[in-house]
């Protein structure tokens, strides 16, 4: 064959190098450590150029086996400089994702403290619009009271107030305030602070409204606070009921099967400074019922998005009319539960107010 000339200096370097790999993955091997695929083809490439050079001569078929491995190592030294690369991307994710890891623990643990705070704050203002709402599942003198009172969340838009003003007279509002949350519970104590002013002041139910939607169109017209009310003063010894209703639902006066309903007859609060507010006078009778509630009652809705409606109400009431105002307002309550297909404090679309009164005894039958 022929011999090939080769200068010498050009190989010295690629020498150097397969010799190094071959003397490195001998030593491994003699450690009895593993040898990666690189490292085995570069000891086969360091042994066949050592036999080959022991002999001084390269054939061209030394060349060509020579640069079918020159090409093998030089894929194999491209594909690990890939991996390394590779490698160096996953460790940098790797650091990324741990960051970003641990800011969003960060930030949950932080929104977790401030819902804690939120929710110890709402529990706090919800003791304190029960308190300044009166226990009403009494019975007082001359009529019984009860009431169910369910909020949206924990504090509601819905606020009432029952009191014996003078012997054998009580005034009872309820209001309504716009919104929910607490937004109308701030709303609500805005309300009854004023109307705490008012209460035993007013003559009557249209001097009060007349003189609360005054109040509030003055002093809190930035707020732009409107809100629906009914006031009703129950005069048990002249057996009248007298009432002034501002853009608050029709109420229910329950007798034996027959119910009827009290008219609103005004604006609601908070709309336009002087409107016309009037009472209406009714006579009651011992053992009449009245059901004075707020729209979040039979505004709920079943399934199929069908409201509960005031008709149903109203049949209800008129065939348990001779039950107990207790017996009747939890009969309300159970049928309402029973049209939602779920228990009214789990889940409702508005606060719910619903306060039953029944005269005990009126004119002389009082003595």
């Amino acid at each position: 064959m022929d011999l090939l000339r080769i200068n010498p200096l050009s190989w010295e370097a690629m020498l150097c190098c397969f010799l190094s790999a071959f003397v490195i993955g001998l030593e491994r091997q003699l450690q009895g450590k593993p040898v990666g695929v690189r490292t085995s083809s570069l000891i086969c490439i360091g042994t066949y150029i050592f036999i080959a050079m022991s002999r001084n001569v390269f054939n061209a078929e030394d060349a060509g086996i020579l640069e079918v491995f020159m090409a093998q190592a030089g894929i194999a030294i491209e594909n690990a400089g890939l991996y390394r690369n590779l490698e160096r991307k996953v460790e940098e994710r790797t650091r990324e994702l741990n960051r970003v890891n641990l800011e969003l623990t960060r930030a949950y643990q932080s929104v977790s403290q401030a819902y804690s705070v939120m929710k110890e704050d709402l529990l706090l203002a919800r003791r304190i619009q029960e308190s300044i709402m009166p226990r009403v599942d009494a019975r007082y003198r001359h009529i019984d009271a009860a009431v169910r009172y369910f909020p949206m969340s924990e504090v509601g838009g819905d606020v009432y107030h029952l009191e014996e003003i003078r012997e054998g007279y009580y005034r009872l509002f309820i209001a309504d305030a716009t919104g929910h949350g607490v937004q109308a519970a701030l709303v609500t104590m805005i309300i009854m602070g004023e109307y705490d002013k008012l209460k035993n002041a007013s003559p009557d139910p249209a001097d009060l409204v007349r003189a609360l939607n005054g109040i509030i169109i003055r002093d809190y017209a930035p707020l732009r606070m409107i809100f629906s009310c009914i006031v009703m003063d129950i005069d048990c010894r002249g057996g009248t009921l007298l009432h002034c209703s501002a853009g608050h639902p029709d109420q229910l006066l329950v007798r034996g099967g027959e119910v009827t309903s009290l008219r609103s007859n005004g604006r609601i609060v908070g709309f336009m400074p002087g409107p016309p507010y009037a009472n209406v006078r009714t006579e009651i009778l011992p053992g009449d019922r009245l059901m004075v509630y707020t729209d979040g009652l039979y505004e709920e809705y079943d399934r199929d998005e069908r409201p509960y409606g005031e008709y149903r109400l109203k049949r209800l009431a008129g065939e348990r009319g001779e039950r107990s105002i207790e017996s009747l307002v939890d009969a309300v309550i159970r049928d309402l539960t029973l049209f939602m297909g779920h228990d009214v404090t789990t889940e409702i679309s508005d606060d719910i107010t619903l306060i039953g009164i029944e005269i005990r005894g009126t004119g002389e039958s009082l003595n």
